[in-house]
């Protein structure tokens, strides 16, 4: 496959996560995304445009060369260490920032906190981006297998025996996907927003991550907005929240696990808005309310990390006490396994 070829294939499997990639078409879409990222980057703002655009091509190819070396897509979540040590130095970037007061004499230990833990999350990121490229530099498994044909050597249809199971039928572009079949980008958020405000049933972990990415990618777009941003997040709060607790049903687990995380998150924005306000009015910060801002930041981080991991586990298998196995659900042959959270087949909010 050539340069060109690859490139046009890549973005019209914008957001295929299905099926396989030979590795000449992933190597040439990673050629092209490193390059153009690397001179529009100097371009501000159209250069963080560009990655942004850039992102789901590439995670998609990524996942079909893992898929055509036999691996699953959950071999991502090697980067998940990286996203979150992100996260906390940049929270301590903005503790510095916005309350220089309190590092007093001792800021330059604070800023070489940061350098150790940016040194730190870039080996990481390093250490967890090896595996993944080794991963891909692999020859695909020879014929078909779990997630569909070679595409090396396609097989011709000849009654499906070859044909992969992840494709749904062309004429139906509105169908839930096919009993162990990862929901796209575009089902998962359909279903999110059809499902605004449902917190019964259960979400197969292709539909809580895609939604996921979605909210974040496009809240980082509009954040910086004023008014609008604000308002966007908020918009996404219902169906996130709605998400998360379908995900945790799951795996069996109760949506009282969610508190944990709201407990860590009010405390921190509690805390931070009446130091931020202290400082505005230049009154002395008291130590407590700094300990109190440690303690939330550590719960938050804490419970994120744990949600997230409940989150990428796999879920029940068979029926459990929030609804059918999402993956597998049993036929209606009486109603022994019929959840009463699943609408008919004539609704379009039905489970797959």
């Amino acid at each position: 496959m050539t340069l060109t070829k690859s490139i046009s294939m890549c973005f019209q499997k914008y957001g295929d996560f299905d099926d396989r990639a030979r590795r000449s078409e992933f190597w040439w879409f990673f050629l092209f995304c490193t390059v153009s990222s690397f001179i529009l980057g100097i371009i501000p703002l159209l250069g963080q445009l560009c990655m942004l655009a850039l992102l789901i091509p590439y995670l998609a190819v990524l996942v079909r060369r893992l898929h055509d070396t036999g691996r699953s897509a959950w071999w991502l979540l090697l980067l998940l260490p990286t996203a979150i040590l992100g996260l906390v130095v940049l929270l301590i970037v903005i503790f510095i920032i916005t309350f220089p007061a309190a590092w007093g004499a001792d800021a330059e230990i604070g800023w070489g906190l940061i350098l150790i833990m940016a040194f730190v999350n870039f080996a990481i990121f390093v250490g967890s981006t090896i595996p993944l490229l080794i991963f891909c530099a692999l020859p695909g498994t020879v014929g078909p297998n779990r997630y569909g044909p070679d595409p090396l050597n396609p097989a011709p249809d000849v009654g499906g025996f070859c044909e992969s199971p992840h494709v749904s039928t062309p004429a139906d572009h509105l169908s839930e996907p096919e009993p162990g079949r990862w929901r796209t980008l575009t089902e998962s958020i359909k279903t999110c927003f059809q499902k605004y405000v449902d917190f019964k049933g259960r979400a197969r972990r292709s539909e809580f991550w895609w939604f996921f990415l979605f909210c974040t990618v496009s809240s980082l777009i509009l954040v910086s907005i004023p008014l609008l941003g604000q308002i966007y997040v908020l918009a996404l709060l219902m169906p996130s929240l709605a998400v998360s607790v379908r995900r945790l049903h799951d795996t069996g687990r109760s949506a009282w696990w969610i508190l944990l995380f709201s407990i860590g998150m009010l405390g921190l924005l509690v805390a931070v808005s009446i130091i931020a306000t202290g400082e505005a009015l230049g009154a002395e910060t008291e130590g407590h309310f700094w300990l109190i801002v440690y303690i939330c930041s550590a719960i938050f981080v804490g419970s994120t990390i744990l949600m997230l991991i409940f989150c990428a586990l796999p879920g029940t298998v068979g029926p459990n006490r929030y609804g059918p196995d999402p993956l597998n659900p049993a036929p209606d042959v009486g109603g022994s396994c019929e959840s009463p959270h699943v609408s008919t087949p004539a609704d379009p909010l039905s489970e797959p």
